[in-house]
């Protein structure tokens, strides 16, 4: 079984998830519904969503970044626990997405579609069946990992929040305020969630339903199609690669990924302005994690 839900940009400061599905969210800067929808251009051009960029992108980490940060937050892991007695193993991959936008708006590869439908690639199935084969911590370790449980250990006091605490505030050394290290995966939901209510993303949606529907299959959202429960299955069925190609070729003919990305684009020039200081602090974060990362920052030598 998978979960199979689209239009959430992930990613935190060390994990980087895979595009999930868009869900209701707080919204600091006052009531969506009653803003002007911002100007877009009559024709938006076409889009190739593997190369997409979107504004929120540029307060996230590189793949460079990421892994900088990945590695001196597992350094400073396996030193943490090795002073309670635990030998720490970890992972080697960051799970950084290079292609992070690829999946924002549906399934538009229509050769993933005919060969995997709605289901991610193989080679990530296989990798996820990897991950969840290796030996879990035990009990006592993911203790001081995450530092809920006692207090002490061995005579030694367990850091505020774990180990992982510890490395968080490492690698964060330096940094007078603490960011909000969601805020822009919150922004990317709502820039999401506004573009949906978008005059021109609703008229493109329904035209991508009429698309759909003269293939003989009636679904009012791409989201519908996405997580139809009869798709729930190991592996794709028949049934879900023709549908999956229909989706993308429906997508193709109402260009429904070029009007979406750019009013989702505008939508997030306008949170970026209206979220200026706090995104700042948020860029300024990833430097300092970078910087002391790189540097070894509190990492003692074996």
């Amino acid at each position: 079984m998978r979960t199979r839900r689209v239009g959430k940009s992930v990613t935190g400061t060390v994990l980087i998830m895979l595009l999930a599905g868009a869900c209701g969210t707080s919204n600091p800067t006052g009531d969506s519904r009653k803003e002007v929808e911002p100007p877009v251009p009559a024709n938006p051009p076409a889009v190739d969503p593997s190369t997409l960029s979107l504004p929120l992108d540029a307060y996230r980490s590189t793949k460079a970044e990421q892994q900088t940060i990945h590695d001196g937050y597992s350094r400073l892991m396996v030193d943490c626990m090795k002073r309670y007695g635990f030998d720490y193993s970890p992972s080697r991959s960051t799970g950084y997405l290079e292609q992070r936008n690829t999946r924002r708006y549906g399934i538009t590869d229509s050769t993933h579609a005919a060969q995997r439908g709605y289901h991610p690639a193989s080679s990530v199935v296989e990798k996820r069946r990897s991950a969840a084969a290796k030996p879990a911590m035990s009990a006592s370790a993911q203790s001081v990992a995450s530092g809920k449980g006692q207090s002490k250990r061995n005579g030694r006091t367990v850091p505020v929040g774990g180990c992982n605490g510890e490395a968080r505030r490492t690698l964060l050394q330096g940094l007078r305020q603490a960011p909000r290290l969601d805020l822009v995966d919150e922004l990317a939901l709502q820039s999401y969630d506004r573009s949906l209510r978008h005059s021109k993303v609703v008229a493109a949606i329904s035209a991508w339903s009429a698309c759909m529907a003269k293939s003989g299959y009636n679904y009012r959202t791409p989201s519908d199609a996405n997580n139809d429960r009869v798709f729930n299955t190991d592996e794709p069925t028949a049934q879900e690669t023709a549908t999956a190609v229909a989706d993308v070729a429906c997508k193709k003919q109402t260009n429904l990924v070029g009007i979406w990305s750019t009013v989702d684009i505008a939508y997030q020039k306008r949170l970026i302005e209206q979220n200026a200081q706090a995104l700042d602090l948020v860029k300024r974060a990833l430097t300092t994690e970078v910087k002391n990362a790189a540097a070894g920052r509190g990492i003692r030598s074996e």
